[in-house]
């Protein structure tokens, strides 16, 4: 039974042999580029036909013509409108000699309005090329030529033309110069008016009350010509307040204008279909220092039909350590445009109970920040908080108990031109903060700042995308009495320099407890390479300081490391192991520094 099954599978792999020697051989000579020569083996005939015995049989000619003239086809839409090919088959292999000869550039473009002939765009011969973005007396194809139509839409629609037509761009060719003329006809269908704005809302509560909301954010005014980046602005605002699964903005008939031919009016419809405005997170984290640790948030969007949000989120670290156990509570509570238009007042009270190396904490707050747009990326903030602490300080010996009444004045700036929250892929953040806090004994001033760089590099080994992603940050506190530890600043960990433990990136006692300092700054950069859709690579250099006394400025912690992501609707889940260069050891021989620290949780680094 044995051997007549292996026979059968011999049989069967010489018979798949046969078949696949059977396929004609094709070869393509006088061709280098690899994208040409991909294109015409996926297009023409033979290579997709079984080879014949009757190699001059009139149907092979007939195949052989078919497939010169594809090629000849392929070469012109790359400008080789010249081009010479021949074939010729011998022993059941054909091949196609081909002669390129001179290759056309792109030199002139006509925009061509078909239904308003006197009309001019305003733009200069070489600003169209930059619109269409083909150099001027370049190489191209017709692909990209055809591509750039896109490209005139959009500007066209920029400028009131919101039902402009382009048909394929007409091709001619200059065989005494070598030179290709593009001709775009373009049917303008008048200029578009907005003469009103309609609201329509699918909502669980009372429609009419979000109108203000939606009217609020609308990018352009009734009697205003339509311009497509206001339409697209006032989309993305819209769906990115996270109220609205769908946002449309639809045209009514045009009314032609009574006094101007070009002009037409119309009524803008705007309908947006209310999202899911419940949601539940649960999260799950861990470090080397901090071990499992979780999150638990519910958030309510819309909770008052006028575009407020609550949120309340549980979240606690230590979970199988009695001792260490740390867990925070907050309630949020954001409402919109508060006194004024896209002006948000962000409210929060909180608990946290915690212990860190450095010190034990139990902290009451309560902030109010009205946080104002300046512009679509840039938005200011200042408010009120109050907090009340008491800080046992582990660094002193015999700890030391301090309390933290006070009253505090926040302002904060925001800049980011980032395309995404959770997993940026190109852009900028910058954000800062000075609080001024007001107490019994003496004011004290802390400052933060941070900048994160994304550049998206689309050519790598991977062929996918890579994002070179960098970030900088420092901070200082001003006070002339007592500080309390917690005050202080700390670092190291997941969302610092990941080389080091939580807390670890200053000076240590002896007793291994961190003492932290009044100054810190950090950098880092993080390559993230694409290997899927949804599969990420980093590697990571970090390094920073956490300091008190200004002649350590120069002393420098350095940690390096490998990461994976594996994004999800949520954010990328990210596993990283992070190195120090360094491991310190005090005089009790007790290791400081861990030879590695590993960290999972949901979102990048930075």
């Amino acid at each position: 039974m044995g051997i007549a099954m292996h026979i059968k599978k011999f049989l069967i792999v010489m018979c798949a042999l046969a078949n696949i020697s059977s396929f004609a051989q094709v070869k393509i000579s006088g061709v280098q580029n690899t994208e040409i020569l991909d294109i015409i083996k996926n297009q023409i005939i033979l290579n997709k036909e079984k080879s014949s015995n009757e190699q001059t049989s009139i149907a092979h000619e007939f195949k052989i013509k078919n497939d010169i003239k594809t090629i000849k086809i392929i070469l012109s839409s790359f400008g080789y409108f010249d081009a010479e090919v021949s074939a010729n088959s011998t022993g059941g292999t054909t091949v196609f000699h081909v002669i390129l000869n001179t290759r056309y550039k792109l030199n002139e473009i006509i925009l061509k309005y078909v239904d308003f002939e006197h009309f001019r765009s305003g733009i200069t011969i070489e600003q169209v090329f930059d619109l269409i973005d083909i150099k001027f007396d370049s190489y191209t194809t017709t692909k990209q030529i055809a591509g750039a139509r896109t490209k005139i839409v959009s500007f066209l629609k920029k400028h009131g033309f919101a039902l402009v037509e382009i048909d394929q761009p007409q091709i001619e060719i200059n065989q005494n110069q070598k030179k290709i003329k593009a001709i775009y006809n373009i049917k303008l269908n008048k200029k578009i008016i907005i003469d009103k704005t309609i609201i329509k809302i699918n909502s669980q509560k009372d429609p009419a009350l979000l109108e203000s909301f939606v009217s609020n954010r609308i990018a352009w005014q009734d009697g205003e010509v339509w311009d497509i980046a206001k339409i697209d602005a006032t989309k993305e605002d819209l769906m990115n307040c996270g109220f609205f699964s769908e946002v449309l903005v639809n045209l009514s008939e045009p009314i032609a204008d009574k006094a101007k031919q070009n002009i037409a009016h119309c009524d803008a419809t705007i309908e947006l279909s209310e999202s899911l405005l419940r949601n539940i997170a649960i999260g799950a984290k861990y470090g080397t220092n901090e071990k499992v640790g979780t999150t638990i948030i519910w958030s309510h969007y819309n909770i008052d039909g006028k575009g407020a949000f609550l949120s309340t989120a549980f979240n606690a670290s230590n979970l199988f350590d009695n001792q260490k156990r740390d867990f925070s509570a907050k309630v949020e509570y954001n409402m919109q445009d508060v006194f004024a238009p896209k002006q948000e007042m962000r409210n929060h009270i909180g608990y946290n109970k915690s212990q860190t190396l450095a010190y034990e904490l139990s902290k009451f707050e309560a902030h109010c920040v009205l946080w104002k747009s300046c512009t679509k990326v840039c938005k200011i903030g200042f408010g009120l908080l109050v907090e009340q602490s008491k800080t046992t300080d582990l660094a002193a010996s015999p700890h030391n108990i301090s309390h933290f009444d006070a009253l505090g004045i926040p302002l904060a700036l925001d800049i980011d031109t980032t395309d995404s929250f959770f997993n940026p892929q190109k852009g900028l953040r910058f954000n800062s903060s000075v609080t001024y806090y007001i107490t019994r004994n003496a004011a004290l001033t802390k400052t933060t700042g941070k900048i994160s760089a994304y550049i998206p590099i689309k050519k790598n080994h991977f062929k996918k995308l890579m994002v070179l992603a960098m970030y900088g940050s420092a901070g200082a506190i001003f006070c002339k009495t007592h500080i309390p530890r917690d005050k202080f600043f700390f670092a190291g960990g997941g969302n610092s320099v990941r080389g080091y433990g939580e807390q670890k990136l200053c000076k240590i006692t002896e007793a291994q407890v961190p003492l932290g300092g009044k100054y810190t700054y950090e950098f880092g950069i993080e390559p993230r390479i694409s290997i899927t859709n949804n599969i990420e690579l980093a590697v990571f250099l970090e390094a920073g300081n956490v300091f008190s006394d200004t002649k350590d400025f120069a002393s420098l912690f350095v940690g390096y490391g490998i990461g994976v992501r594996y994004n999800t609707p949520l954010g990328p889940v990210r596993l990283d192991i992070g190195f120090p260069t360094t491991k310190r050891k005090p005089k009790q021989n007790k290791k400081t520094d861990a030879s590695f620290n590993i960290y999972l949780s949901i979102g990048q680094a930075f």
